[in-house]
């Protein structure tokens, strides 16, 4: 899977326009896991993007959506992560600060483990996910944002509320 992933980023990186804008960035946020009785973890998202105009980007991100835990001994772990490829639809509100909706699909892969025992289940799929986020643009080449996301895992949703530093070139 980070093989795959990895090839992946790099034929994006590679096949973009030089006349558009990339970035890179990431950023770390709580996570909300669709099952009872477990705790709401805290993730991380890598992403690499172009910037297809000032309304439109496009982007693939690499997201760790932590462990969550049942606290009951022996502990139940919920483990999860997603490669994600979508489109930012923008909307400028003025020069420092854009919102955007976006919508892709996921490559994602769960686990379920048991401490002193080890795997429980684990499942994989390709979903699609969704989100809402707000930009501010610090200055040509640095943007920081907040960003809304839900990741459907086969009819099980998980969300996400992080923060994001990024980075262009």
């Amino acid at each position: 899977m980070i093989k795959k992933s990895l090839i992946s980023l790099a034929l994006l990186g590679a096949s973009t326009n030089i006349m558009a804008s990339a970035y890179i960035g990431g950023g770390v946020g709580s996570v909300d896991i669709d099952v009872s009785g477990f705790d709401d973890p805290t993730g991380f998202e890598l992403m690499i993007g172009k910037e297809i105009s000032s309304n439109l980007s496009i982007e693939a991100s690499f997201i760790d959506f932590g462990e969550s835990s049942d606290g009951i001994a022996p502990q139940w772990r919920v483990t999860g992560n997603s490669l994600a490829f979508g489109a930012l639809a923008k909307a400028p509100i003025n020069e420092g600060f854009d919102v955007f909706l976006k919508v892709g699909l996921h490559m994602w892969d769960a686990e379920l483990t048991e401490d002193g025992f080890g795997l429980l289940a684990e499942d994989d799929g390709t979903d699609i996910f969704y989100g809402i986020g707000a930009i501010f643009n610090v200055n040509n080449k640095f943007s920081l944002d907040a960003r809304y996301n839900s990741y459907d895992m086969d009819g099980d949703d998980v969300t996400m509320f992080s923060l994001n530093a990024q980075v262009a070139f």
